[in-house]
């Protein structure tokens, strides 16, 4: 079907540089925005991009380290803070503004730390840090070597601000829409070789001081690593930084204040379950914890401060729980604000002693439901929870009732040589891992609490106390995958939590290739107890992400259990076995979790079970190991959780093996049952794209106007369409095409008389396109522009000042009108301007007119072309006086006595005819100062004679 409303674009025809009306569409994922496009070439390349409707950039005057408070406040008041740079802030405004009038908010910014405003481009429309283009306000010009630039600078009235090299030369126009024009102006001028606008963008540079040392970002082999060996992020960031994204750190405490933090910060968003207020700082002088997880997750990066977090400009809150961590305190920690928080970094639970099993109450339970059905409006809060440090004690992750349920994204640990570090607990739970500590001197950088008295500071060894270097453990690794968790979302908000996991796991990289503990399971996937399935790969996963098609609902198969009452022989690692077959279940269904119910409640010593799963496809999910630390009867109704069988499916027999690894104790299993959950429609990663547009006109159709080109409406079986690019030229080759941006499958377009070649690409939300094929149609109109009126303000001024004139037109053409020239009669003063759009029927101009002019009539005379190359001119009539300073006299030899008591009449003399009122004054003699006469009239003498009568002062 086609829409209704049809997009209205003029183009300027035959200008290399134009700014042009257009659309994009604007997805949840804000991959595309909307507004007018900016093109312009430099050599034989094309640049486009599309202004921000609600952006600006702001230039501070000084952008130094000691005033940046002062500038952030001042840009603060303009609208809200979503980027910054040494040189520049970008502010985003409550409104939208399209055109002249954004263009006006942008030049009516006067503000005394900044020393100009621009607007904010995005290439190609993309939304993305790495897509930001702000144009200067200069112009960079490169001079044939015979021009003097300053001739010829001052020859066109503009500013040389810099000298480069090869007579290269970089003028300031100061002000970014007149740099536009100017360059546009210039391009093809005699002895220019190029000119186009200078651009600021951003660039990923490394420079935050302690990011060097930061290797679980970027491992260059300092403190002995193994090169790349980390989560692969740095080129991440050169598009997704976790912009509008929020991560909760539920841990003990926030330091809000941190230098590195601050900027990231919520502030009031907080909690401290211990205070009960909204400030979620420390309690404890010690209670660096939380502080050092925010900065692995989200320490403000590019700002010449600290490190940098994977996530440097997602938001943070601080959730101060485990200074009180009761049940239902932990409940509501894991709940608050669901619909608000995205991300929940939990680097805490159980006692990692191996002693007991750490069960997951059913009122924290019930707030990880809450959380995955209603939390980010209803698509599920993700919960990231640490591993668990307790592998030297013999714990197991499966122990801990938190990372082993199927709600959160249990998070391993490796070294900087991408081994398992000794400290992190294995488990059929575990979904990915990460870089941590646990190789020689390779402790995390990171935040810590303000001060050196607080934190890790004492003994720390950091040489900067408001950082340490010996964070570590599954604590660091979990907040690391909660920041690229961030950078995931930043890249497809559809994700749902289901889908954040399974892009996690799915792009995860084979550390350690040559550990034998590496396995695939009946799906193909690579699968180890320690790592999961590898380590988090950023870049993998952001890009996967942004591509991703959401999995179907979840669906889950219960009911399949086993009492078998089998004896468990003593200290025999050959154990019992039992099984369950499983049929019927449809052959499209995909695991993606399972949870296994076991009991053997009677057998005094739990920690002597070996317990291993075996899938139809031979995979082994072992979910318990010997513990000597494990005594006592726990294994009653224990739910096991496994993402090891990860798109398997579930049909055929099921094998459980429960081994007493250790004497002297017995027992019995009890029994035990499985469930299933996955889905039908497992998500995938789009490469296919939309289907190809079919246009009309075609075949070198005869066409007139309104134009209007038309495509079939595309359809995409991945994340769905996103919007077309529109392509015109008059050269087949499209060698400089007129490109448009649309949401549309229709556009009105306005181009000249003549043959035109046109092609469509149709664009899905993955950034897969389809090129329809290269069509053409033909244009005759040679209707000229009809005038409907032109006037000028003020059409009255005197000759002794300049004056600024605005000149108004207003024509109407059935083709557009593509510019329109004006030239003042009788001195040298021109200028050309175009029209925006074809619907707008009114255009003005502005010009300083200058003093001293003779007086009389001067003339307009005004050219406008339409894009059929029609031409029309005509002379307007307007009156601009220049007229001679007026004058008057009093004859002093026949100044009046005063008569008629207190009054006398004055009558001027030699009034010129350019008078438009008199203005009287008097001083007495030897007083320096004029007072005005006020006009009145002799209350006895009837009707006012000429002049003015004048009642004398009492003095």
């Amino acid at each position: 079907m086609k829409f209704n409303t049809t997009i209205l674009i003029s183009i300027l025809f035959l200008l290399l540089f134009s700014i042009e009306s257009s659309y994009a569409k604007i997805n949840q994922n804000q991959s595309y925005i909307s507004g007018d496009t900016v093109t312009w070439k430099i050599g034989t390349r094309t640049f486009q991009s599309v202004i921000s409707e609600d952006e600006v950039a702001l230039f501070p005057l000084h952008p130094s380290r000691s005033n940046r408070t002062a500038i952030r406040a001042e840009s603060q008041k303009l609208g809200r803070i979503i980027h910054e740079a040494g040189s520049l802030i970008i502010t985003k405004s409550s409104t939208a503004l399209r055109g002249t009038q954004h263009r006006e908010r942008i030049r009516s910014i006067k503000n005394a730390s900044f020393r100009r405003a621009a607007p904010v481009l995005y290439r190609n429309g993309r939304k993305a840090i790495g897509a930001i283009m702000v144009p200067t306000g200069e112009v960079v010009v490169h001079l044939a070597p015979f021009i003097s630039a300053e001739v010829w600078a001052e020859s066109f009235g503009v500013k040389i601000s810099k000298k480069l090299f090869n007579n290269i030369i970089l003028v300031d126009l100061n002000d970014a829409f007149d740099a536009i024009d100017f360059a546009k102006q210039i391009e093809d001028a005699d002895g220019v070789i190029y000119a186009y606008p200078n651009i600021w963008e951003e660039r990923t540079k490394r420079n935050d001081p302690l990011y060097p040392d930061q290797w679980h970002l970027e491992n260059t082999g300092q403190q002995g690593g193994a090169v790349g060996e980390d989560v692969r992020i740095a080129n991440v960031w050169n598009s997704y930084r976790g912009s509008g994204s929020i991560i909760a750190i539920v841990d003990d405490g926030l330091d809000e204040a941190h230098e590195d933090l601050t900027d990231n910060v919520l502030s009031g968003w907080g909690w401290n379950w211990t205070t009960n207020n909204s400030d979620p700082s420390p309690v404890m002088p010690d209670d660096g914890h939380g502080t050092a997880c925010g900065g692995v997750a989200a320490a403000r990066g590019f700002n010449l401060l600290g490190g940098r977090g994977a996530a440097p400009y997602a938001y943070l809150v601080g959730y101060n729980l485990l200074s009180n961590s009761t049940f239902d305190n932990e409940a509501e920690a894991l709940s608050k604000n669901n619909s608000l928080i995205e991300i929940y970094s939990n680097s805490w639970g159980p006692s990692d002693d191996g002693l007991d099993l750490g069960l997951l109450t059913p009122v924290v339970e019930a707030a990880l439901v809450d959380g995955i059905t209603n939390g980010r409006n209803g698509k599920g809060s993700i919960f990231v929870f640490a591993g668990g440090n307790g592998q030297g004690e013999g714990d197991n992750s499966n122990y801990d009732g938190y990372a082993n349920s199927r709600y959160t994204i249990a998070v391993s640990a490796v070294t900087n040589l991408g081994e398992q570090s000794y400290y992190s607990e294995s488990g059929a739970n575990i979904i990915v891992s990460a870089p941590s500590s646990g190789g020689a001197d390779s402790g995390i950088v990171t935040t810590d609490v303000t001060g050196a008295e607080a934190g890790y500071s004492p003994g720390d060894g950091s040489p900067d106390p408001n950082y340490t270097i010996t964070f570590g453990g599954t604590s660091s690794a979990a907040p690391l995958v909660s920041g690229i968790a961030s950078l995931m979302l930043e890249a497809n908000r559809d994700l749902t939590w289901r889908d954040v996991r399974d892009v996690m796991l799915t792009t995860a990289r084979k550390n350690n290739p040559a550990d034998p503990e590496w396995t695939q399971n009946g799906a193909g996937y690579w699968i180890h107890h320690g790592f999961g399935f590898g380590v988090i790969n950023a870049e993998s996963a952001v890009t996967t992400a942004h591509r991703w098609v959401s999995s179907g609902a979840e669906v889950s198969y219960s009911g399949y259990s086993s009492s078998p009452g089998l004896s468990i022989p003593d200290d025999d690692p050959a154990g019992v076995d039992d099984a369950i077959f499983l049929g019927g279940i449809p052959a499209d269904f995909k695991i993606e979790y399972v949870e296994i119910t076991f009991s053997a409640s009677d057998h005094p010593y739990w920690g002597d079970l070996q317990i291993t799963l075996t899938s139809p496809s031979g995979t082994i999910s072992r979910l318990s190991e010997l513990n000597p630390n494990g005594a006592g009867q726990q294994w009653d109704g224990w739910k096991f959780g496994s993402i090891r069988h990860f798109g398997e499916s579930p049909n055929g027999v099921w094998s459980l093996n429960v081994a007493d690894m250790s004497a002297p104790d017995e027992g019995t299993l009890e029994s035990w049952s499985l469930t299933f959950y996955g889905t039908t429609s497992p998500g995938y990663e789009d490469t296919l794209p939309p289907t190809t547009p079919i246009l009309t006109p075609k075949n070198g159709q005869s066409v007139s106007f309104p134009l209007l080109l038309d495509w079939s409406d595309c359809s995409d079986t991945g994340r769905g369409l996103s919007h077309y690019i529109l392509e015109v030229d008059d050269d087949s080759s499209f060698a400089s095409p007129i490109q448009f941006v649309t949401a549309l499958s229709e556009t009105q377009v306005s181009v000249g008389n003549g043959a035109w070649y046109w092609r469509v690409s149709a664009y899905d939300l993955a950034d897969n396109y389809s090129v329809s094929t290269v069509d053409s149609f033909v244009v005759a109109d040679a209707a000229p522009p009809e005038w409907i009126s032109i006037s000028a303000s003020p059409s009255y001024f005197l000759n002794s000042n300049s004056q600024l004139v605005t000149v108004s037109i207003k024509i109407s053409d059935n083709e557009g009108i593509d510019s329109i020239a004006l030239d003042l009669s009788r001195f040298a003063l021109s200028s050309s301007f175009a029209a925006s759009q074809v619907d707008t029927e009114s255009w003005t101009a502005s010009f300083t007119v200058p003093s001293g002019l003779d007086s009389g009539i001067h003339l307009f005379k005004v050219s406008a072309v339409d894009f059929g190359a029609n031409e029309i001119d005509t002379f307007a009539n307007i009156s601009i006086g220049a007229a001679v300073i007026p004058s008057a006299t009093l004859n002093s030899n026949n100044l009046p006595e005063f008569v008629d008591g207190n009054y006398i009449s004055l009558v001027p003399e030699n009034i010129s005819s350019a008078c438009a009122g008199i203005l009287y004054q008097y001083r007495s003699l030897g007083d320096s100062e004029w007072r005005n006469i006020e006009a009145s009239s002799n209350p006895e003498a009837g009707p006012p004679f000429s002049g003015i009568f004048w009642e004398r002062p009492d003095t």
